[in-house]
């Protein structure tokens, strides 16, 4: 039971190092001074007030979290939570980071469409439909007399095919966003909670927080047709095939 609880606490830790750490870096980043050295310094020298605080109150915790494990089932709905937790923590970030370059790619797809397809009068850009109804980039209709004197590309891409690369484009932004709010908004609540050394979660908090990781967590986004390249990036061609985010990819 002793190794269990130093385990637990030892792995709470290790979480609220990292979670500083990576805090820290993000302000680095942006040229905000982290106070990385006074923090480590103060946690060294037991003299200072700070140090003294810091250990009272670890020791509050560490008395009332002993008491809290001496329940079976606390101490293994406190384990599954923070592996629950770690494990969405890294199924997010990874989607997310998928998402984004997907999302890039897709831009540029996009871009490579409007430089070669058909331009008419003062350079708009314009695709046209398999029954031959012409529109500019934002769907709005050609006129057929000004549709009439357009000179099309022999590679020039579809309007089918354009459109659905931008249906595409906002499916992949809406996951995104959504799996934007449960990493930081949902599993950030939890995590934050999770690490908190004043107060330990109740029972009932590590049940609910169990059960809201799996509740809000996005569905996959998967899209069932997008545009691709055919055999170079001046050929595109309606292609079907299954786009899935998962940690797994």
């Amino acid at each position: 039971m002793r190794d269990d609880f130093d385990d637990a606490v030892a792995r709470k830790a290790a979480s609220q190092k990292r979670q500083q750490d990576f805090e820290d870096l993000q302000h680095e980043y942006v040229g905000v001074q982290a106070g990385r050295q006074s923090r480590f310094l103060n946690e060294a020298d037991d003299r200072s007030e700070e140090a003294r605080q810091k250990k009272r109150a670890r020791d509050r915790f560490r008395r009332t979290f002993a008491e809290l494990m001496r329940d079976p089932e606390y101490e293994r709905l406190h384990i599954e939570l923070g592996n629950v937790l770690g494990d969405a923590e890294s199924e997010a970030d990874a989607v997310m980071d998928k998402s984004q370059r997907m999302i890039t790619e897709t831009h540029k797809r996009i871009a490579h469409m409007e430089a070669t397809a058909a331009r008419a009068t003062a350079g708009r850009v314009v695709f046209r439909y398999a029954d031959g109804s012409v529109v500019y980039a934002d769907d709005v209709d050609v006129a057929p007399d000004m549709a009439a004197g357009i000179i099309w590309p022999e590679d020039a891409p579809s309007a089918e095919v354009y459109f659905t690369l931008h249906e595409h484009l906002d499916a992949l932004s809406n996951s995104l966003q959504s799996w934007t709010v449960y990493r930081f908004e949902v599993l950030g609540s939890i995590r934050d909670r999770y690490d908190n050394d004043d107060a330990p979660m109740e029972k009932d908090e590590l049940k609910q927080a169990i059960e809201e990781i799996d509740a809000a967590r996005p569905a996959e986004f998967n899209a069932e047709a997008a545009p691709t390249f055919a055999t170079s990036p001046a050929e595109f061609t309606p292609k079907a095939f299954p786009i899935i985010l998962s940690a797994s990819q």
